[in-house]
């Protein structure tokens, strides 16, 4: 009786902490890609800064749409994926919120990509919100 309750708190414990390591490597990816990726937005802004600075409004606008249409499209492949922590996190009301902003943006200022595909995917993923 004693061993079949060692073998059971093994197995709990084995379980517990592989749950742990997977939320705490999920969450150390998600560091990482922010980290990895800084750089280059950081770079992007400060052309879209100097756009806005030497009065060119136009540029940055077009870059700032650039940037809409594929953090729609990041979006769209998120929700589209099996995503485990999204069920720990709790946020789907404030990202519902916040999708429905962009939408509403997206419908008074159509997407300026001359790709149709992009545009249509766009279209259809923001029609949820």
């Amino acid at each position: 009786m004693r061993s079949k309750s060692v073998v059971i708190l093994l197995v709990a414990g084995m379980v517990l902490s592989g749950g742990v390591a997977f939320i705490a490597g999920y969450m150390k990816g998600a560091e990482d890609w922010a980290g990895y990726s800084a750089a280059g937005e950081a770079a992007t802004t400060v052309t879209k800064l100097r756009d806005l600075r030497a009065n060119k409004p136009e540029l940055a606008i077009r870059s700032l749409e650039a940037d809409l249409d594929a953090q729609i499209a990041r979006r769209d492949i998120y929700e589209s994926g099996t995503r485990p922590i999204k069920y720990f996190l709790g946020a789907g009301q404030v990202d519902s919120k916040l999708l429905k902003d962009v939408a509403e943006y997206r419908r008074s200022n159509p997407s300026m990509s001359k790709n149709e595909a992009a545009q249509r995917q766009i279209a259809d993923f923001l029609t949820r919100y």
